[in-house]
């Protein structure tokens, strides 16, 4: 799963790779060096309530970037359902489309 936590105010988020810390540049190469002995080429990405979507899309793009063909987004639940509980209804799955 990759991360995007929330820092501080004018900071760019932190990111993690299963608890990992990775530092934005790293993130590409890291990903590819992982994704390449994978069968399966699906990542799961999580992003803090406090972290700006942007991020979130550009953690996506460089997924894609680095071989993951498809992107499931872990939401937060309901304050009474236990936090990150994945269902089917609270996962998009964002393929990669070919580039043309």
């Amino acid at each position: 799963m990759i991360q995007i936590v929330w820092t501080t105010n004018g900071q760019p988020p932190a990111l993690k790779i299963n608890q990992e810390n990775v530092r934005w540049e790293d993130l590409e190469t890291r990903l590819a060096e992982i994704y390449l002995k994978r069968a399966e080429k699906v990542a799961f990405v999580r992003g803090d309530a406090d972290v700006d979507f942007q991020y979130v899309a550009d953690v996506i793009d460089v997924a894609h970037h680095a071989g993951v063909e498809r992107i499931g987004l872990l939401t937060e639940q309901p304050r009474d359902a236990p936090a990150f509980h994945l269902r089917s209804d609270s996962i998009l799955l964002a393929k990669r489309r070919p580039i043309q």
